[in-house]
């Protein structure tokens, strides 16, 4: 837990940074730094551990009317769990296109995937943990065994011995 953490923690006390490109629409750096810094913490967390526990971390993003703009824009981004979370793939090219849970399908405009260490399409990237997850389960055998072995052992027990004959 406690390494998981550290190395979260400079990601997360470094700020970011937008900018704009030539030709951007007036108000787009607001636009976007409205939205996304005050979801930033929140995103940065989950994806990081999503993705060193499972290589990737799915998301349902959530929309809202601004009010003062009338405009649609993302409200909320909702982390959802790996283990019930199915990425979709577009059969013509690879293509992210989506999740599915159970019966649900989130269609790319709502869908948000995060992934660290993917190999050609296969989205689901290669979770960090994997690469200690060898070592971790080697000590904690030998640990097992340690234990095991220190419960067998015997107290010390005296052996006297009389030598053959009468004593008083």
């Amino acid at each position: 837990s406690l390494a998981r953490e550290l190395v979260v923690a400079p990601l997360l006390s470094a700020p970011w940074s937008i900018e704009t490109k030539d030709g951007a629409p007036d108000g787009a750096k607001e636009f976007i730094d409205g939205i996304f810094q005050p979801l930033r913490i929140h995103l940065l967390r989950s994806s990081l551990f999503g993705c060193i526990d499972f290589g990737f971390q799915p998301y349902e993003k959530v929309f809202k009317v601004d009010p003062i703009t009338k405009q649609m824009t993302v409200g909320k981004i909702k982390p959802l769990l790996q283990d019930k979370t199915k990425i979709l793939i577009y059969i013509a090219n690879g293509a992210f296109a989506g999740f599915k849970q159970d019966d649900l399908i989130m269609e790319l405009p709502e869908s948000l995937l995060v992934n660290i260490d993917v190999e050609g399409t296969y989205w689901y990237g290669e979770p960090k943990m994997k690469t200690v997850e060898t070592a971790y389960t080697n000590w904690n055998h030998c640990n097992d065994a340690a234990v095991r072995y220190d419960r067998k052992l015997a107290g010390a027990h005296w052996v006297i011995h009389y030598p053959l004959g009468k004593t008083k």
